[in-house]
Formats: structure tokens, sequence, C-alpha cells
């Protein structure tokens, strides 16, 4: 494996993809707009999976009903265990010697990848999508952040570096 060779710049590029990936897990991935009270809150992506909103507790100090935002709260831990797998698969392309392999690895890398965007896309969408539907957005009200989007540009770099894998 030789640096200055064009697939493995491309095959690093989707290892730090996939890094990225792993890593918009730990950034906020929702805001929870409270105007009726001046409050605002930042969910983590591990916050949203993990469920370690409180939204019961919110409701009863301030006598609003906080309800689940969206329908895709596992999004960040697909999009987490895509990045992992990621890694995995890309490596396997840098090192692989058959060209069977290769190609497996490759299909496995753009198929976790476009999972994480769609999956990413849905996850957005939706959040935003329940404004209003029980309580006034003057109330309460829900935005994706800019970790989603953090795990997209991942995910798209780990699609160049699956593509890379096919130079072999």
């Amino acid at each position: 494996m030789h640096i200055n060779d064009p697939k493995n710049i491309i095959g690093i590029l989707g290892v730090l993809g996939a890094f990225v990936m792993i890593f918009s897990v730990l950034l906020n991935w929702a805001t929870v707009n409270l105007p009726v009270i001046g409050m605002s809150f930042d969910v983590t992506g591990w916050d949203l999976h993990a469920g370690s909103i409180d939204a019961e507790n919110i409701s009863a100090q301030y006598g609003i009903p906080v309800v689940g935002a969206t329908e895709y709260d596992y999004a960040p831990l697909v999009v987490l265990v895509c990045g992992i797998l990621g890694i995995v698969s890309v490596v396997l392309q840098l090192f692989s010697s058959t060209a069977t392999a290769n190609k497996v690895a490759v299909v496995v890398t753009i198929v976790l990848a476009v999972a994480s965007i769609a999956l990413a896309v849905l996850y957005s969408g939706d959040i935003s999508s329940h404004n209003g539907e029980v309580i006034p957005t003057s109330i309460l009200n829900y935005e994706a952040s800019y970790g989603v989007w953090v795990g997209v540009i991942g995910a798209v770099m780990v699609i160049v570096g699956g593509i890379g894998g096919l130079l072999k």
C-alpha cells in the first residue's frame, strides 16, 4: 500500500468520512424550542437515541406537554453503526487482493452510506413535520441541527472512498 496511489488516497478519504459519521452522533441533532418560556436546548444524536431527554421532567417543571419529536430517534444509532462498518469495509477495500472481495466491500460501503444519508434526510424532514401537530409552535417546536448534516457529509466522503475502491 503506497500512500501516493490515488485509490489509497481516496480510500483514506472514505475512512475519514466514516470517522466523521461516528463523530456526528456526538454533535447536536435537534434543537427543542420552548418560546413561551424563552427556553431552548440542544439534543445530541447520542441523547436522542439513548432517550436521555427527560420529557416528563420538562413537562412537570414548565407545565408544557413535551411529546416525541420524531419517529426516527434511531437514526443516530444507524449512522454510528454505518460509520463503524464503513471503516471496516473501506479498509477491506484498501487491503483486499481479490477483485471479488473488493467489489463486495465497495457495494457494502456504498449501501451503508446511502442508507445513512436517506435516514438522516427522513429524520430531518420528520422532526420539523411534527411542529404544531399536537402543540402550537408558539409553545413548542423542534428543528434538526448541524450534527445531522455533518453525518451526511461523512457519508458522502464514505461513498467517494467506496467508489475509489473500484479503481483497484
